[in-house]
């Protein structure tokens, strides 16, 4: 395993974790209303 590519592919998971986290949030807010 390649550390660059490795690194590289952690900083893509962390935001798309964010963006998930979003999502979900959101979806538990429509669904309070």
């Amino acid at each position: 395993m390649d550390e660059a590519l490795f690194f590289r592919l952690g900083r893509a998971v962390i935001p798309a974790l964010g963006i998930l986290n979003g999502v979900n949030s959101f979806i538990i807010w429509l669904n309070s209303y």
